[in-house]
């Protein structure tokens, strides 16, 4: 009787066993290290903020997407990496700040390969190591491919890419203006609302000056000088005041693209 329960759990553990080795071996991992501050997506799923260890997961392919809720910039905002997991093997993938690459396309939308694996779209943070030997290669329907190779001093960048049908059009690439630039036009465009703000309250100051003598003189050549003194002085107050409201809408707008 014990011999045939011993046989049955012995039979059992056998069976477990091998049910759970077929099950790793049709399994793989995923790992994935940040030193950002990111809430991680597989796929639409979120799976955990920062990091992660030894998640199991069928194979397949999958997008790896990491997402800073508090940063309001979409173009720099995250990452999406695509991940290849295969049968019993384990991937490790890091996020390293001091190796990302902002990569930007006119137009926008352009997929993004490295050695033919699909990155993602631009605008894109490409988190891949990169060698200078290696290519980035820009694609999008109706454009020619553009390869781009990476210089590590260089951590920006905007490609813009010819029409398949524009054989004139030549390929520019430049890295994206220096913010300090926008930094310094900002500061001068806020200096020139304030002056001018100034200079239009002081021209219509001076113009209802002239106008109060218009009114109180009676001498003709003085009433002539006065009121045209007026119309001068209206006419600057509102040629100032268009130049601070035109200084103001131009800060606003570049704060709303930085």
């Amino acid at each position: 009787m014990w011999q045939k329960v011993r046989l049955s759990i012995f039979l059992i553990l056998i069976l477990i066993s091998s049910s759970m080795s077929q099950s790793e071996r049709n399994t793989g991992f995923l790992s994935v290290d940040s030193d950002y501050n990111f809430d991680l997506y597989l796929d639409t799923m979120y799976i955990a903020s920062r990091s992660f260890s030894n998640l199991a997961l069928p194979p397949g392919n999958y997008i790896l997407r990491a997402y800073d809720a508090n940063d309001l910039s979409w173009q720099s905002r995250g990452f999406t990496r695509q991940v290849q997991i295969l049968p019993g093997e384990h991937v490790k993938l890091t996020f390293d700040q001091q190796q990302a690459i902002h990569l930007y396309s006119k137009p926008f939308g352009s997929e993004v390969y490295l050695n033919n694996e699909l990155l993602g779209k631009t605008p894109l943070v490409v988190t891949n190591p990169i060698t200078n030997t290696e290519k980035l290669t820009l694609k999008k329907t109706g454009f020619q491919e553009f390869n781009l190779f990476v210089n590590n001093n260089q951590k920006e960048y905007l490609v813009e890419l010819k029409r398949k049908d524009d054989i004139n059009q030549t390929l520019v690439f430049r890295a994206v203006p220096d913010k300090k630039h926008i930094s310094w036009l900002r500061e001068g465009l806020v200096v020139t609302s304030l002056v001018s703000s100034w200079a239009s309250f002081f021209f219509k100051r001076e113009a209802d000056k002239n106008y109060e003598k218009y009114l109180r003189t009676a001498d003709p050549f003085q009433m002539v000088t006065s009121f045209r003194k007026t119309q001068d002085f209206d006419r600057y107050a509102e040629i100032a005041l268009g130049v601070s409201l035109v200084s103001l809408g131009t800060y606003l707008f570049l704060l709303l693209i930085d």
